[in-house]
């Protein structure tokens, strides 16, 4: 809460505390929290001061996204032999996305479509936390010590924690995604259209969903050749009345 109001109300402490706060690491550290509650309340931010550090960061990340596939598939695209997977660690997937809500409101047409392709993911992210607790709570039942069913629930309550996160960002960037959808329709388009994931997708319709065919006739044209088969069809049978 005390980082939303300082974010909120433009204080020169909350760009302070972002720029000392190191990025986060693969291990959870003594920053991790911080930097956590930061993804959140740079969603709040509206000072331009932080607009350096971001580029900065978000290049430094894309770098080693790219990097990381390189690694991954040999230089190619994702495939059956190497589906497609997050490529940095999930601290900063999520600070990437407060990052991504705090850039795409000064410059949205650099940045808006690369919001609109992460927001979709919120889900997606959360459905992998959902896949681990499962996971844990199958191998539970193996278990035999009082101290292994322990370490287990813990593990349980961490993951929890750390997934709600995601939705917590899911609902609060919500609204900057339908205020960027109405003044540049087509970078939010070019965004949805990155979707690879089914959830991802259903993300994308249910935002599409409520508008009139004339509020989405634009985004839709751009939509019907994704390359995510639900979403594709659901631009074609949109655009085509249905």
């Amino acid at each position: 809460v005390g980082y939303h109001l300082l974010a909120m109300s433009g204080s020169p402490l909350f760009a302070e505390t972002v720029r000392s706060t190191p990025a986060p690491g693969i291990v959870e550290g003594p920053d991790t929290f911080n930097n956590r509650y930061l993804a959140l309340a740079l969603c709040f931010y509206a000072k331009n001061d932080l607009k350096e550090l971001g580029e900065r960061r978000l290049a430094e990340w894309q770098e080693r996204e790219s990097e990381a596939k390189q690694r991954y598939t040999g230089g190619k695209d994702f495939s059956m032999a190497a589906p497609e997977v997050p490529l940095l660690n999930s601290e900063t997937l999520l600070l990437r996305i407060g990052w991504l809500a705090y850039m795409a409101r000064l410059d949205p047409e650099k940045w808006a479509g690369d919001l609109a392709r992460e927001w979709a993911m919120t889900v997606q992210y959360a459905d992998y936390c959902d896949r681990r607790i499962q996971g844990i709570q199958e191998g539970m039942s193996h278990m035999v010590t009082q101290k292994d069913l322990r370490m287990a629930e813990e593990e349980i309550r961490r993951i929890l924690v750390f997934r709600g996160y995601f939705i917590r960002l899911d609902e609060v960037i919500r609204a900057e995604i339908s205020e960027l959808y109405r003044a540049h329709p087509a970078r939010i388009a070019e965004g949805f259209k990155q979707c690879a994931f089914r959830a991802q997708a259903q993300h994308c319709i249910e935002f599409l969903c409520p508008l009139s065919p004339g509020e989405s006739k634009e985004v839709l044209t751009i939509l019907k050749d994704c390359r995510q088969p639900l979403l594709a069809e659901f631009a074609a049978v949109r655009l085509g009345g249905g």
